[in-house]
């Protein structure tokens, strides 16, 4: 999924800090949308609409997302479902043992 680039570089920095820091909780995939929590000065709500891996919509209730902005609790949600998919795909992958 390509998504950096609705994000200003700050954003996405702080975004990735906050994924870091372990700020994302309770994101859970409910059909075609990814729900999340962000701590920040305060708890943030965050939904992401998809259609495959394709970004239709994105909200947060923090002062900066309610201007109009793509901010960096999105892009926190983001990296840590972009984590979740990872480790989905590592656990599936299936262990060969060589035959003797």
């Amino acid at each position: 999924m390509e998504w950096m680039d609705l994000f200003a570089p700050h954003i996405l920095d702080r975004g990735i800090e906050y994924y870091e820091d372990g700020l994302v909780s309770n994101l859970t995939i409910e059909e075609d949308t990814i729900y999340a929590e962000v701590e920040g000065s305060d708890t943030y709500q965050i939904s992401i609409g998809l259609i495959g891996d394709e970004i239709l919509e994105m909200n947060c209730d923090c002062p900066y997302a309610r201007k109009g902005y793509n901010c960096k609790h999105m892009a926190a949600v983001l990296f840590k479902y972009e984590g979740s998919l990872a480790e989905e795909d590592d656990a599936e992958a299936e262990v060969i043992e060589p035959e003797d």
